[in-house]
């Protein structure tokens, strides 16, 4: 008899204790969708990319900043890269002959694979 009351004791225990444990992940989980919505939470994660005017705001400043056509590039790299907060943003560039200039800012993910295009080709003599 001892045996099923202590079976059932521990039952009970182990039930109570787990409603216990979904519940305050319940709420939990209520106060951080509740305060998320009001904190910004999706700007903070992904930066300004829901809002195009702010973003394309501050590349156009980033562009007036820019003191010579060398520093034009790399800064709206870099300005892209932080309005949309991602940690590599990468520009290439393809010449008449065929070579590539690739500008940077950030570092990929490690063992992750840079998206590339290939060069247009222009038609010459048609």
């Amino acid at each position: 008899m001892d045996t099923i009351d202590v079976a059932l004791n521990r039952a009970l225990v182990y039930t109570l204790l787990t409603a216990f444990v979904a519940g305050m992940y319940a709420a939990g989980v209520g106060v951080v969708a509740l305060l998320g919505q009001s904190v910004g939470v999706n700007r903070f994660l992904y930066g300004e990319r829901d809002e195009p005017y702010t973003v394309i705001g501050r590349i156009a400043s980033c562009l007036e900043a820019a003191g010579s056509a060398q520093q034009l590039l790399p800064g709206l790299v870099e300005a892209v890269a932080t309005a949309l907060r991602v940690p590599w943003t990468a520009l290439e560039m393809c010449a008449e002959d065929g070579s590539t200039r690739r500008i940077a800012h950030g570092s990929p993910a490690p063992g992750g694979v840079a998206p590339s295009s290939p060069c247009p080709r222009r038609r010459t003599g048609t």
